[in-house]
């Protein structure tokens, strides 16, 4: 069983006046907010237990969910001024099952179910979504006292959320902090499985990210 936890806490601080006014979460992609995006996306895996924890503006992402009619048994819970790790230990005990986490602030046309079936065959204890990310600079590294040129090399994987905790994390994540040292803590143990995505994705922090957003193909 997959239950599911979007992260709607932060206070858009990189987004100026418009981050002042609105959650990043409400804001507006080609006429649909990204939270709809998110659970529509779940709800079409059927991801049947949705949670949103939020902080900042929690009145109005509460607001915008109960007008949904088709957004019913969806849980809202104003979970405080908290990080990351404090919010996903919260609900893994509300949860009671394997959770997905996903951030209010990215949209990926990932087929969930493909992805919780990849978790499950690793038989690690977290799963996190990754995508490939160049550069768009070149680089000039030194390799055995020559100088060597790459024009925007791939730098590495990076996370985009979509990050599932298997059940037991309960047990591990107690006196963890936060979410880059349990991560790690995951790492030293070989209990990270990485889920490398490949399709459309977008990110929104800042107003530059966000006027991209709007260009993109969702």
């Amino acid at each position: 069983m997959l239950s599911s936890l979007i992260l709607c806490g932060g206070k858009g601080s990189r987004l100026g006046r418009l981050g002042k006014k609105i959650p990043k979460t409400l804001l507006k992609i080609k006429n649909k907010s990204i939270i709809d995006y998110l659970i529509i996306n779940l709800k079409k895996n059927d991801i049947k237990k949705i949670t949103l924890s939020t902080f900042y503006k929690h009145n109005l992402i509460n607001n915008y969910i109960k007008q949904k009619k088709n957004y019913k048994n969806i849980e809202i819970y104003n979970d405080g001024d908290i990080n990351i790790l404090e919010r996903i230990k919260l609900n893994l005990k509300r949860s009671n099952s394997d959770l997905l986490v996903l951030y209010g602030d990215e949209i990926a046309r990932i087929d969930l179910k493909k992805l919780y079936k990849n978790h499950k065959n690793s038989k690690k204890k977290l799963t996190i979504t990754t995508i490939k990310l160049k550069s768009n600079f070149g680089f000039l590294f030194r390799k055995n006292k020559k100088f060597i040129f790459k024009e925007k090399p791939f730098i590495g994987n990076y996370n985009i959320g979509y990050m599932i905790f298997d059940k037991k994390c309960i047990n591990l994540i107690k006196n963890t902090k936060y979410i880059e040292t349990f991560i790690q803590k995951l790492c030293d143990l070989n209990d990270v499985n990485q889920y490398v995505y490949k399709g459309v994705h977008t990110t929104v922090n800042t107003l530059e990210d966000y006027n991209k957003a709007k260009n993109i193909k969702i």
